[in-house]
């Protein structure tokens, strides 16, 4: 099977960004329900959250230097030209729908916006990205395999 650079490299952002946030996600959430489910909650404690998260850009950042800088060499020819027309029409056709969803998650969070604390909406908010990325991701990796 013939992968391009650009396939590789959306496979690459997908798996890492799908297992670090993911993660944090599945944490943060958790620990927003057990503050919720608790009345006397002190969401203070959340934000401990803050540096999880720093910490989880800064490391997919890390992780997906050093990846690409290994992916690189093996297609030298590839990413001397970069984008071609077809993987440009396979962008702007998978951003349409992670506009939508991001749209989403702003109109959620802004109707939340009255009864949560800003640092859920913000996890709500930042969320909806990763949604939207990992969507957005899916469907160029899907038009990449129909051959548009």
């Amino acid at each position: 099977m013939n992968i391009s650079f650009q396939e590789k490299s959306i496979w690459v952002a997908l798996v890492v960004t799908i297992l670090i946030f993911g993660s944090y996600f599945t944490f943060a959430f958790s620990a927003f329900y057990e503050g919720i489910s608790d009345p006397n909650a002190d969401y203070t404690k959340l934000s401990a959250l803050i540096p999880l998260f720093i910490g989880a850009i800064v490391l997919i950042s890390v992780i997906l230097g050093f990846l690409h800088i290994f992916l690189a060499p093996a297609f030298n020819k590839a990413t001397q030209i970069g984008e071609d027309e077809r993987d440009k029409l396979i962008a702007l056709k998978a951003t349409r729908i992670s506009y939508i969803i991001l749209v989403f998650g702003i109109w959620v969070t802004g109707v939340n916006m009255l009864w949560l604390p800003p640092l859920v909406m913000l996890n709500i908010l930042a969320f909806f990205f990763f949604l939207a990325e990992i969507v957005g991701w899916s469907k160029q990796l899907f038009y990449y395999r129909r051959g548009v």
